[in-house]
């Protein structure tokens, strides 16, 4: 057993001779389960708090508490730190602003990478909203008295003049995979490209 574990365990021998009722029975329970210090710590630091006369004993008893759950949480804190990227997984649409007035012509930027049909999180959303902004004037609903360079239609007519600041590119990165019957196992995976013009 680990220093830490035998001070936690330590602070609750004590809060199971000082508590009084259920918070007693509580503790010489949950003396042998150390995943349950935690919680126990901070019911008890809560029933502390609303005492309007507190015991010597109880205040040992929180101040005891108090510093292992701070001394537990900067460990997680440590511990997350550690695991957490530096960098960030996915682009905003400022970072992409920041690309085009960075970037030099043929220059190439991967702004998402999955499938075609993937839902997509709100941010990754928007920048697929941008991206497309940048590349093309596009109007879901054709407008009268606007000239297009490229008309479509999918359930219902739209348009788009491109811009020319940049160019959309979709490079497959991996292919449809099926199992034995036949059935679909993952789409292809694309990266979403940018090259700048």
């Amino acid at each position: 057993m680990t220093d830490k574990n035998k001070m936690a365990q330590a602070a609750m021998e004590m809060a199971a001779d000082v508590l009084t009722n259920d918070l007693q029975l509580e503790a010489k329970d949950k003396i042998n389960k150390p995943a349950s210090y935690t919680s126990f710590f901070v019911k008890v630091i809560e029933y502390i708090d609303q005492l309007k006369i507190v015991p010597p004993s109880y205040k040992s008893l929180r101040t005891v508490m108090v510093g292992l759950n701070k001394q537990r949480q900067s460990e997680t804190e440590e511990e997350i730190k550690r695991h957490v990227p530096k960098t960030q997984s996915s682009l905003t649409p400022r970072d992409l602003e920041f690309w085009i007035q960075t970037a030099k012509k043929g220059e190439q930027l991967v702004y998402y990478t999955g499938t075609t049909f993937a839902k997509r999180m709100m941010n990754e959303a928007n920048v697929f909203s941008r991206a497309r902004t940048l590349a093309m004037d596009y109007d879901e609903i054709v407008k009268k008295k606007k000239n297009y360079q490229y008309r479509g239609h999918t359930k219902g007519e739209w348009g788009c003049s491109y811009t020319g600041i940049v160019d959309l590119v979709q490079k497959k990165v991996a292919n449809l995979q099926k199992d034995k019957d036949g059935n679909v196992i993952s789409y292809p995976i694309y990266n979403y490209i940018m090259i700048k013009r």
